[in-house]
């Protein structure tokens, strides 16, 4: 099972970026987010300043303005390429090792002695 984003106790914009980055859909994303402070994140290697909104919506500045951080997030993928794609085999493989081992039989030990 893959690990889930775990919010730094008694920080409210913390636990709305753990509600966000673990839905299914942002599997991929919850990798990149770092928290460095209340309100203070890494999105990859992009510096990223969140606060809760007038309804308590998570927000991200971007380029001088307040936007939803799901548009945060769409228009930092194409600069986190690489990390997005490190991030979705990390988690590829993780959910690949938590099937189990594969069917095929485990490999025999020959002993040089015979």
């Amino acid at each position: 099972m893959a690990q889930s984003y775990r919010p730094h106790p008694g920080d409210a914009i913390d636990a709305r970026v753990a509600e966000f980055a673990n839905l299914p859909g942002n599997a991929a994303c919850k990798a990149l987010f770092c928290r460095l402070a209340q309100g203070s994140y890494l999105f990859g290697t992009q510096r990223a300043t969140l606060r809760l909104g007038a309804h308590e919506e998570l927000q991200a500045l971007l380029g001088g303005a307040w936007v939803p951080l799901e548009e945060f997030v769409r228009r930092s993928e194409p600069a986190q390429g690489v990390h997005l794609e490190r991030a979705r085999e990390v988690a590829c493989a993780s959910a690949a090792f938590a099937a189990g081992p594969l069917s095929a039989p485990a490999p025999r030990l020959v002993s040089a002695l015979g």
